[in-house]
C-alpha cells in the first residue's frame, strides 16, 4: 500500500513536469486550460490518501515547475495544487457541496487578486490600465455614457470582475474534475447551484470585519489604496453572492426553479448588489435560509 502511494505519487509529480515542459515549448498558449485539468490528480490524490501526503506531493510537483516552467505557469500550478488539495481533502472528509463550493471559491479569488496586484508583474496584468483603456473605448463610442458612470466608478468594478471570474473558474474546474471522478468511481456532489451557497457565521463574521476595516481605511485616505479597495468590494460581493444564494434557495423551496437565473441579471442594475448585500448579511447571521427550510419541511 505504502509502495503504491509513493508510486502514485511520483507518477503525479512526473506528470506535472511533463505537461510544464511541453508548457514551455508552446511558449504557455494552453496554460490556463492545462491548469484546469491538472486539478485532477491532486483532487483524486488527496480522496485517495492523507493529506499531509498530498501536500507532499503538490510541494514537490511545484518544485518540478519551479526548474522547468515558465513563471506565469509557475503559479498556474501553484494554484492547481491549492485547488486540487482542497477538493481531494473535502472528498476525502466528505465535506458537503457548500464546503467545498465555499473554499473553492475562497481559493480563486485570492489567487485572482494576488495575479491583479502583488504578481501583477510576473503576469503582466495591470487592471487599471486595461479598464482605463475600455473604458475610454466604450466613451468614445458612446459618449453619454460619461453622464452616468465616471471613470472613477468604472474601475471600482475591478473587484466584481475579479470575483465573476473567480466564481467561473471555480465552477469550470468542479465541473472538469467532477466528470472524471465519477467515471473513476469516486462519489462527488450531484450539482453546485446557486443556492447552495453559504459561508457560514464565523466566515461572515471575518468578512465584516475586513468589509469594515477596508471601508475606514478607504475613507481616512480617500482610496489611495488598491489592495483595501478590493478587500473592501471583494468582502461586500461575498455578502452580495450570499443574499444572491438565499433568494434562488427561496424560489427553488417555492417551485420557482428557472427565476434564480434572473438573479445574476438584475446583479447589474444600480442599488440591487446593495440590497443583496443586505439579504445576505440578514440570511447568515439570523439564520433565515435554515428557518425558511424548517416551515417548508413542517408545512409540506
Amino acid at each position: 500500500m505504502k509502495t503504491r502511494k509513493l508510486v502514485y505519487g511520483a507518477m503525479i509529480a512526473a506528470l506535472v513536469g511533463v505537461i510544464s515542459l511541453l508548457n514551455s515549448y508552446t511558449a504557455g498558449t494552453f496554460d490556463t486550460l492545462i491548469g484546469y485539468f491538472m486539478v485532477i490528480p491532486f483532487a483524486w490524490y488527496g480522496y485517495t490518501y492523507s493529506l499531509k501526503d498530498n501536500l507532499l506531493v503538490a510541494f514537490a510537483s511545484i518544485i518540478i515547475v519551479l526548474f522547468t516552467g515558465l513563471p506565469t505557469f509557475l503559479i498556474i500550478a501553484c494554484y492547481a495544487a491549492a485547488f486540487g488539495t482542497f477538493v481531494g481533502e473535502c472528498l476525502h472528509r466528505q465535506a458537503s457541496k457548500a464546503t467545498m463550493l465555499l473554499g473553492g471559491l475562497i481559493i480563486s479569488f485570492v489567487v485572482n487578486l494576488l495575479e491583479v496586484t502583488i504578481l501583477a508583474k510576473i503576469v503582466d496584468i495591470n487592471m487599471t490600465r486595461d479598464m482605463t483603456s475600455a473604458y475610454n473605448s466604450i466613451i468614445n463610442y458612446m459618449p453619454q455614457m460619461k453622464k452616468t458612470i465616471s471613470l472613477s466608478q468604472f474601475l471600482n468594478l475591478i473587484p466584481m470582475m475579479i470575483l465573476l471570474l473567480s466564481v467561473m473558474e471555480c465552477y469550470v474546474m468542479l465541473g472538469i474534475t467532477q466528470i472524471v471522478m465519477l467515471r473513476l468511481k469516486v462519489p462527488f456532489p450531484a450539482n453546485f447551484h446557486i443556492a447552495t451557497f453559504n459561508m457560514g457565521k464565523p466566515f461572515a463574521i471575518m468578512a465584516a470585519i475586513v468589509f469594515g476595516i477596508s471601508m475606514f481605511y478607504l475613507q481616512k485616505y480617500q482610496l489611495k489604496n488598491q489592495v483595501a479597495n478590493y478587500l473592501y468590494y471583494g468582502s461586500f460581493l461575498l455578502f452580495a453572492v450570499q443574499g444572491m444564494s438565499f433568494l434562488a434557495f427561496m424560489m427553488l423551496c417555492y417551485n420557482h426553479p428557472k427565476m434564480p437565473a434572473l438573479l445574476f441579471i438584475l446583479f447589474f442594475i444600480p442599488m440591487v448588489a446593495q440590497l443583496y448585500a443586505l439579504i445576505g448579511a440578514f440570511d447568515v447571521f439570523t439564520g433565515a435560509r435554515q428557518r425558511l427550510y424548517n416551515n417548508i419541511t413542517k408545512g409540506g
